[in-house]
């Protein structure tokens, strides 16, 4: 079985706990008045940059999964070279924000936003990436041209862990940071670090 990732952020349950503050969503906008009143920064505190790793309960990441198992989403080809290297090897679809999972995403953002203290005023279509045996990511960042130059916070959950590889790392001030992924993990990080997937094996 692939695993999953949708890239962006849901609903859990629990605190956030930040993990390392040197702190997934590709999105059409949905501007809405109470993600701006929700996520207003606190103009008191600097924001911060790195990432959190956090769990999401199994009862929302079975209606995610059951959700994107109903073919809500839009297949689509990922693009799978830059600048001459491959990027990726991973299957790609499309959710869309007015979902279950597009819903989920909006109530959560205000809690993430306390740990990255960002001026968060929209959301912008989901991607749900599947990674086959050796499929991976290559180093990026998820800020680019057009709307993915607005992107703040990426999320990351991890939908199944019938697998190894797969580890989230970042590259930070010259050194690598690997994170192991399991099932329920939810990582939210600053859009702009770099990043990538190990390699998948089941």
């Amino acid at each position: 079985m692939p695993i999953g990732a949708p890239v962006g952020s849901f609903l859990i349950a629990g605190v956030l706990k930040p993990l390392h503050l040197f702190a997934r969503i590709k999105m059409n906008i949905l501007n809405n008045k109470s993600l701006l009143k929700d996520c207003a920064p606190d103009q008191t505190k600097y924001p911060a940059y790195g990432y959190v790793k956090i769990q999401v309960d199994d009862i929302r990441v079975g209606k995610i999964i059951a959700e994107i198992n109903s073919g809500i989403g839009t297949k689509e080809i990922a693009r799978t070279k830059s600048q001459k290297q491959n990027l990726r090897k991973v299957k790609l679809w499309r959710i869309p924000v007015k979902s279950y999972t597009g819903e989920t995403i909006k109530s959560l953002l205000p809690n993430i936003n306390e740990v990255f203290n960002y001026k968060i005023c929209s959301l912008q279509d989901i991607q749900y990436l599947e990674y086959s045996n050796g499929d991976y990511y290559e180093w990026h960042s998820d800020i680019d041209n057009d709307l993915s130059s607005m992107r703040k916070i990426s999320i990351s959950l991890c939908l199944n862990g019938d697998y190894t590889g797969g580890n989230l790392e970042f590259f930070n001030d010259g050194q690598k940071v690997a994170i192991e992924t399991k099932k329920n993990d939810l990582i939210a990080f600053t859009s702009f670090l770099n990043h990538r997937v190990n390699k998948v094996r089941f």
